[in-house]
């Protein structure tokens, strides 16, 4: 969300100063446009954003629920750092949470879900010539799949990691970009999975959605 886009969002919604504010911080921490380790000042966000400071400290407070920002006493917060250990313990529950859902939704997915999943696979593979960002593009295709899995259990589990997985995913395609093999592996797996899930094949797929999560896995980690 771009400072226009948030005047205009708080010009219609006023009374949702404090949710506008915390998604603003929390789309520029998770893009990397606020860089891991950088301090915060209360005082010059809220001027930049022309708020007083109780709505950007609420953000914050909420930011350091989600792992994103440390708030410390006396000193000014910082973004949290991206942590190898960390992302290994992400990697695993993604395995395997997004298998199971994988393997549920090829037997409960939707023509709109198919029709939704197929329309991404195709931006996924235009690469540079997709007005959506990779990251974008593959956080909405797993969570249609979880979406149409459903099992609140599933969902509430990927909520866990939901947030820090989507900075990581920022962090591949930004700092440290994909390889042509990279590229074509996840480009494989993604289609393959999304005709799993439509030919209704739950090992297939569960398979599959593994595999994509052990391969960004190697992206970030090496191993």
């Amino acid at each position: 969300m771009t400072k226009e886009e948030f005047e205009a969002k708080l010009k219609d919604s006023p009374f949702l100063v404090g949710d506008l504010v915390y998604q603003w911080l929390l789309d520029r921490i998770v893009t990397l446009d606020i860089k891991p380790g950088a301090c915060l000042n209360e005082s010059q966000l809220a001027n930049h954003l022309g708020l007083s400071r109780t709505p950007v400290h609420s953000a914050l407070e909420r930011l350091q629920a989600d792992g994103m920002v440390q708030l410390r006493r006396g000193k000014k917060p910082i973004v949290s750092t991206l942590d190898i250990s960390e992302y290994d313990a992400i990697a695993n529950l993604r395995a395997a949470v997004e298998s199971k859902a994988a393997s549920q939704a090829a037997l409960l997915i939707t023509p709109t879900d198919i029709t939704q999943l197929k329309k991404i696979t195709l931006d996924i593979e235009r690469r540079q010539d997709s007005i959506v960002p990779y990251p974008l593009n593959d956080t909405a295709f797993h969570e249609i799949i979880l979406q149409a899995a459903c099992n609140p259990y599933l969902q509430k589990a990927y909520e866990l990691y939901r947030i820090k997985l989507m900075r990581y995913r920022w962090f591949i395609f930004l700092s440290s970009p994909p390889t042509e093999q990279d590229y074509a592996s996840r480009e494989s797996v993604h289609r393959g999975l999304y005709l799993a899930l439509k030919s209704h094949f739950p090992q297939q797929a569960a398979e599959l959605a593994e595999l994509d999560a052990t391969l960004m896995r190697h992206m970030v980690l090496g191993f």
